[in-house]
């Protein structure tokens, strides 16, 4: 950099270790959650679905945004750029690669979110508002890369303007570019985090059963927050021209998001694994009423612990929903067509008897 450093800054400050550790951390913590994903729906005999596939392709950009994070500190991310450590053109290239790694993880996740509300959720007006979202998504998507690539002409100039004061090239404002960005994917992280609730809370389950439901999946407020808390730390990119050190924060938070994303996007699924390894904590007394036993086996699903009886499910389609978060015999949404004496496509029992006696003829001669 042409202008000095200011007195008294010390050159051999150093935080690259703060910035590696939760990356680190967290990418291990995302790592862990999806594996308890696939182990969930292998275990209980189920097939792996678009939102599990997703979840998987999400991780791997998570892995690309946290080794980009890492290779920026080796060239000299967390210390000032005076330092003699730093290499700016690095530094920048790395920055320049972040926005596109960054640019996949975040809509796969909320894909991938989608795909599995939408599976859980098979009502026409959810599958509209999905609809949307995922387009909302996409769009986003798309709009990002285009930026990418036009945000400096030439393309060199992102990184040359900072090295050499005779490159020629423009860009756009790059900053807003960062927080307008981050300003867009909190607010549709907030729009898809509200679709399941009004759903949920219509379900014919007892009101302390719906607020744990809704609370599985409010858990996704993390990522928001994390998203909120990038875009404060991007204001501070552009404010100086120690920019090497000002991004430290910035790169934390857009590596720490994702994974909390990955997470928030797991819990849901995890249930049949908990149940497996904790069964005591979904027994009920008798007092209580009666509980499902969930299984694999239709047959076993018939019956419950306490000798009553439950609705088989009617089809593979509605059994394949029984992993996530409970959403079956407890808390299942009937949408089938109701005839006078009850659903056209379900069992009914007749509870009357008649009663009749025959007598043999010769008694009454």
């Amino acid at each position: 950099m042409a202008a000095p450093p200011p007195p008294g800054m010390n050159l051999d400050e150093d935080i690259r270790g703060t910035i590696i550790g939760p990356v680190v951390t967290l990418m291990t913590l995302a790592t862990i959650f999806v594996v308890l994903r696939i182990t969930s729906r292998l275990t209980t005999n189920l097939q792996l679905q678009w939102d599990d596939h997703l979840i998987l392709l999400a991780l791997i950009f998570a892995y690309g945004t946290g080794a980009i994070t890492i290779i920026a500190c080796h060239y000299g991310l967390g210390r000032h750029i005076w330092s003699p450590a730093v290499n700016v053109e690095k530094v920048m290239k790395t920055l320049w690669a972040y926005e596109w790694a960054y640019g996949a993880v975040v809509p796969t996740i909320k894909l991938s979110i989608i795909m599995f509300y939408h599976r859980i959720f098979p009502i026409r007006s959810v599958t509209y508002i999905l609809s949307f979202c995922a387009f909302l998504v996409i769009s986003w998507w798309l709009a990002v890369y285009v930026i990418c690539l036009v945000q400096c002409r030439p393309i060199s100039f992102f990184w040359m303007q900072y090295i050499d004061p005779t490159a020629q090239g423009q860009c756009i404002d790059i900053y807003k570019f960062f927080i307008g960005n981050g300003a867009a994917s909190v607010i549709t992280d907030f729009i898809i985090l509200l679709v399941p609730l009004p759903n949920v809370w219509q379900l014919q389950m007892p009101a302390i059963q719906k607020l744990a439901v809704c609370g599985i999946f409010l858990l996704g407020g993390f990522v928001c927050i994390a998203g909120i808390v990038r875009v404060h730390f991007l204001t501070f990119m552009g404010q100086g021209p120690d920019l090497t050190w000002n991004m430290a924060q910035a790169f934390i938070w857009s590596s720490v998001e994702p994974c909390i994303g990955i997470v928030s996007a797991c819990l849901p699924t995890l249930r049949p694994l908990v149940r497996r390894c904790f069964p005591r904590w979904f027994t009920r007394s008798k007092r209580s009423g009666a509980t499902p036993n969930y299984t694999t086996d239709p047959s076993l699903n018939f019956k419950s612990q306490n000798g009553e009886f439950y609705r088989l499910q009617d089809s593979m389609k509605r059994a394949s929903r029984d992993d996530e978060v409970g959403l079956t015999n407890e808390i299942d949404m009937d949408h089938s067509p109701k005839g006078p004496e009850g659903p056209l496509n379900a069992i009914s029992i007749r509870r009357d008897i008649e009663w009749s006696s025959t007598t043999n003829s010769t008694d009454h001669l």
